[in-house]
Parts: structure tokens; sequence; C-alpha cells
């Protein structure tokens, strides 16, 4: 009877370990196998294996409520997640191999979909360097339970569950044996016990029976979970793609707001500069009538120029009252076979008044014979009326200005030139940029914007023309504009 109270004993010992009833919530290292072998627990403390050795942990959980809630598994080795040696975070197990040499420390803890966690469990040890032995032995009978074991993801309860089924099996036979034995020797009743000790197994079977459907129906319950969680993380990617696709075209519709505000503010800043050109001409030109006794064509000339330089503002406001009532500017250009010629004429007549006043000689010198180019009319006239403009406007007392041109089979080429104060060269780099103030000042105090060139440069980039400039500070300036007889 002594061995089977032990036998009982030591059942009920296992069953404690296996699934705890009351107690603290803590994770405990059961078995060490190294190369298939065993370690027993006394050697823990000081465990060293070599390098070649793959090493086996098994652990466990004392939660006295597992068939309430998943139990999982945090493995950590030398402070590195150590998941990767297992398949799942249910494992009760991690293989550990291709170690590097030294001092490891592996700590596994168990936690709950509830949020408990239990105090790890701790297992240090040392791995020893040991070249490799190209040998090969046949497998024992230890090293294929231990793969067999390392290889199937549910070993760890498998293992468990066996040995639980094994030692009942080997109580009941053990306690039939006895009982048959000694059934002649002396006759059993119920107060010796033996009834309520199979009793006993009879519950701990069926009780060990209804954990392992706990675990079963909590493994089915956590595959339902990762599906859910699998079907909600692809609905979350779908609104992902769909919110960088709206992303994307809010950008597109800034960007062209964005190119849209640019030509407006453009197209402002040149009828402004433009403006202000006509203004200083129609100054001029009444100055003219009243401070210079005239003759009838001389006036006549003048009240011309006037009314010319006058239909020119209107048309100007005209324009930046289209670009206000519009949701886009108007095309850049119009194009127009148009003599480039009569243009020239028109901007030296209106500036002559200018020049005199001045004291400064303006000289048209233009060829009678160019040919018409397709250009736009407006345009091309705010163009030579900046630079004949210009180069009156800075031109000293007694200084000239001259417009020429020539052509050739392609290209229709004029020439504006000065003997006025120059560029220097710092401002030949930025003569043709938006807004830049050169270092040159008008010679008759008037203002100045730094929008007249870089204007200038634009439209005749516009018609694919190109603008070129020599200067010589102190000597003079030459602006030379080169346009296409036929444009692509």
């Amino acid at each position: 009877m002594k061995k089977i109270y032990f036998l009982f004993s030591f059942f009920l010992l296992l069953n404690h370990l296996t699934f705890p009833q009351d107690g603290n919530f803590s994770t405990v290292i059961t078995s060490v196998f190294v190369k298939g072998k065993s370690i027993t627990p006394s050697r823990w403390n000081s465990l060293e294996i070599t390098s070649n050795d793959s090493i086996t942990i098994f652990f466990n959980t004392d939660y006295k409520k597992a068939s309430e809630s998943s139990v999982l598994f945090k493995k950590i080795l030398d402070g590195v997640s150590a998941d990767s040696y297992a398949e799942r975070q249910t494992d009760k197990y991690v293989l550990l191999s291709k170690l590097k040499t030294g001092s490891h420390v592996f700590q596994v803890n168990a936690y709950t979909t509830k949020g408990w966690q239990s105090a790890p469990a701790i297992l240090k040890f040392f791995v020893r360097y040991v070249p490799v032995k190209w040998n090969v032995k046949p497998l024992t009978k230890a090293d294929t339970a231990y793969n067999s074991q390392s290889v199937n993801p549910n070993s760890n309860f498998n293992m468990l569950t066996y040995i639980l089924f094994g030692v009942i099996l080997l109580l009941v036979l053990i306690i039939v044996y006895l009982l048959v034995k000694r059934k002649g020797e002396q006759k059993e009743s119920p107060s010796n016990g033996s009834w309520f000790e199979v009793e006993d197994y009879k519950y701990s079977y069926e009780k060990l029976k209804k954990e392992v459907k706990g675990l079963k129906d909590i493994n089915d319950f956590l595959k339902i979970q990762l599906k859910e969680l699998k079907a909600y993380v692809n609905d979350l990617e779908d609104a992902n793609v769909q919110l960088v696709k709206q992303k994307e075209k809010l950008q597109d519709g800034k960007r062209q707001l964005e190119d849209l505000q640019k030509q407006k503010d453009d197209l402002f800043a040149v009828a402004v500069h433009d403006i202000k050109n006509p203004v200083s001409i129609i100054k001029g030109l009444i100055e003219l009538l009243t401070d210079y006794d005239l003759n009838a064509k001389e006036q006549q000339q003048v009240m011309q120029s006037l009314t010319e330089t006058s239909d020119r503002i209107v048309n100007l406001a005209q324009k930046m009252s289209l670009v206000c009532a519009k949701s886009k500017p108007e095309p850049e250009i119009e194009l127009e076979p148009a003599s480039i010629k009569d243009i020239i004429d028109s901007v030296c007549k209106r500036n002559m008044a200018y020049a005199n006043n001045k004291g400064v000689k303006l000289i048209n010198n233009t060829s009678p014979n160019l040919p018409l180019l397709n250009i736009d009319k407006s345009k091309m006239d705010e163009v030579m009326d900046n630079l004949i403009n210009n180069a009156i406007k800075y031109g000293p007392q007694g200084t000239m200005v001259q417009v020429k041109s020539f052509f050739n089979n392609t290209t229709v080429t004029v020439e504006v030139t000065d003997t006025g104060v120059g560029f220097s060269d710092e401002d030949m780099f930025l003569v043709f940029q938006k807004g830049a103030m050169l270092s040159s000042q008008p010679t008759g105090g008037e203002t100045r914007s730094g929008l007249g060139l870089w204007i200038v440069k634009k439209i005749i980039e516009e018609h694919e023309g190109r603008i070129n400039l020599e200067s010589k500070k102190g000597v003079g300036s030459r602006f030379i504009v080169e346009l296409p007889i036929k444009q692509k």
C-alpha cells in the first residue's frame, strides 16, 4: 500500500504542477534537454554546453484559471526576443541552437489575454567553443524522441498529456494487480480506503479531460480572433490606399491653384509696370505742350501720341478686368502677322517728347524692308517700349539712344543701343531677374520697379526668341533682340 500511496502522491503533485488551482501566478522551467538528453535540475545553475550543441528548454505556468483564458509565453534571450525560436507564443518549449560562445541568459514569463502577467523564470548557461567534427553517428532512441518532440509544435502539450495518461494507466494496472493478488488473503471493505482511492483517480482523470477540453476551446477561440484580426487589418490597408489616393488628388489641386496664383501675380506685375510707362509718356507730352512753343504740326503729333498712349492704358485696364473675372488667366500670347517696324516707329514717336525733355537724342534707324512676323503686337510693343524707355530713363543729358534692325533668312534682329551709364559686372548677373534693383539710378529722378527687363525677357521667350546684353560701365549698353521669322 505504501507504493500505491507514493504513486498517488506523485500523480497529484504532477497534476498540481501542470494545472495549479491556487497560489501566485508564475512561470517555471520544468525540464532542460541538451542534445536530447535530460539535464537534472541540480546542474542548471552551472550548465555548460558546447557551440555544437542545441538546448531545449521546457516551461509551464501555474496559472489557476488556465481553462478560462488564453496563456501566452514571452521568450527573451540575452535581452532580445526569442519568439523566432518557437512557432507560436502558446508553445511551452524553445529550441536554441547555433549559439555564440560565452554566457547566455534565457528568460520566459507567461501572460494572458486578460492582461495578467507572471513572474519570469530564468535559466543561465555558458556556451563553450568546440570545433565542428565531421563524423556521423546513428541516432539513438533518445535523439529520435527528442527530435520528434522539437519538430512537433504541440510536442510539449502532447508529451504532458501522454505522461499523465501513462501514469494513470500504470496506476490502474498496479491497483488491479494488487487487488487481485490480495483478494484471497483479505476481503476488502469500503472502510479500508481502496474504494475511495479509485474514486479519486476517476475524479482526477475526469478533471484532466475537462482541462484538455478547456485548452482546445481556448485554441479555437484564438483562431477565430486571429481570423477577425486579419480581416480588420485588410480593411485598414484598403482604407489607407484610399486615403493615399485622396491625398495625391489634393496635392495636385493645390499645385494647380499655386500655378494659377503665380500666373495671376505675374500678369498683375506686368500690367502695373506697363501702365507706369504710358503715364510717364503722357506726363512728358503734357509738359512739352505747356513748356514749348510748338507749331500746329508738332502739336498734332503730340496730341496723336497722347491718344495712342491713352488707348494703351485703356487696353491694359481691360485685360486686368478680364483676369479678375475669370478662373484662369488668358493665353499668354495671341499671335498674328504684324510689322515689327510699325511697332518700333510708334514706340519711338511716343517716347520722342520724353527724350527731348531729358536732352537725350533718340534715333530710329529701323530697316524699311523687315518681313512680317507672327507676333503678339501688344506684347511686342511692350518689349520695345521697355527697352527704349529704359535707355532714355537712365541716359544722362547729351547721350544718344539708337534703334537699328536687320534680318536674314530665319531671323529678324533689333538692337537698342545707348551711350549712357552702362551696367557693372554684378548687374549683368541680375539684369533679367524679377524685381532686381540694379546699381544704376534713373537720371531724372524717375521711379523704378525692377520688372521691366524681366518682362522683356519673358515675352521674347514666349515668341521663341532670345535677348542678349552687351554693356560696359560708363560707356553704354546694347540690347540685342532676335525673333524667328517662322515659329515652330
